[in-house]
């Protein structure tokens, strides 16, 4: 059972275990290294902008620490603003919302996590709502409703608590509020429930995922591997072969293209001469140049 904020006492699907309470800040953190949050599943499934795997791999095997967030003012403003705009989102919607915070554990599928910032009440049915904030430049990524790294976390939250909808709001710039529901996609939590599980596979066999898109990949490989052995060589496997063929034709393309910038930038700073700006002739932009 779940007690409501309002008192009220709602069924729960009993498909998860609460085992930690995000107002216990350390407690909550140690907790989510038993699995997947639903806010890193993006980062398995090489869809997310700010982590990849690998990075990801080296936190969970405590190769590398997390990132320090709390003293990074955009994440500061996000915790401050939560309530007020979660209250905007109730008050635009005419929905109903209860507090969550509790770091939920599937128990189908232990690895996967979640921590539903509110509970919303959708069509009768308690569903996840997740509230965001990001700044203006970020505007156009919710064009077409929430991105689909947020989507993603959407999908893992209804897989952990069994609801058939989930909703998300966000505060743009701190002017502008969009939100969106997302329906459960069998097809997409199929995909996290496989992707998950051999990505957990590899954290409890220390069997590091080969390295793709993401950030902090670089950063993972130099904790996972700090120093080579001296004497010791490999034998490369065969598909290595097109890989390093690949990669000197971009080294190559690279060195070109840097070298063809500098002639071209070299070209512009002398048709400048003295001048502080110039304007191209169809109007398209201009250039500086500034000693």
């Amino acid at each position: 059972m779940i007690v409501l904020t309002s008192g009220q006492v709602l069924p729960a699907p009993g498909l998860w275990d609460e085992i930690a309470d995000s107002n216990d800040r350390d407690a909550w953190l140690a907790a989510r290294m038993l699995g997947v949050g639903a806010s890193e599943i993006a980062a398995v499934l090489g869809d997310s902008p700010y982590m990849s795997a690998l990075r990801l791999y080296a936190e969970k095997t405590g190769a590398i620490a997390p990132d320090d967030l709390s003293g990074v003012e955009a994440v500061e403003w996000g915790l401050l603003l939560e309530p007020l705009v979660a209250e905007q989102y109730a008050r635009r919607t005419g929905r109903t919302i209860h507090r969550a915070g509790r770091l939920l554990r599937s128990r189908a599928h232990p690895w996967a996590l979640a921590t539903l910032d509110y509970w919303v009440e959708l069509n009768g049915a308690l569903c996840p709502l997740q509230i965001k904030t990001t700044g203006a430049h970020r505007g156009d990524d919710w064009t077409d409703g929430a991105p689909r790294a947020y989507r993603w976390q959407e999908q893992q939250e209804m897989l952990v608590t069994g609801t058939p909808a989930a909703s998300i709001a966000c505060l743009i710039g701190g002017q502008r509020l969009v939100w969106c529901d997302v329906e459960r996609d069998a097809g997409e939590q199929a995909h996290i429930v496989r992707d998950g599980a051999e990505f957990w596979r590899r954290v409890v066999e220390r069997d590091p995922p080969p390295p793709g898109p993401g950030r902090g990949t670089r950063e993972a490989l130099l904790a996972l591997y700090p120093r080579e052995e001296p004497a010791k060589v490999i034998a490369l496997p065969g598909d290595f072969v097109p890989l390093a063929e690949e990669l000197a034709e971009i080294k190559a393309r690279v060195k070109t293209d840097e070298a063809r910038a500098k002639e071209l930038e070299a070209r512009i700073c002398a048709e400048l001469g003295t001048a502080e700006r110039g304007i191209l002739p169809d109007g398209s932009g201009s250039y500086s140049w500034k000693q």
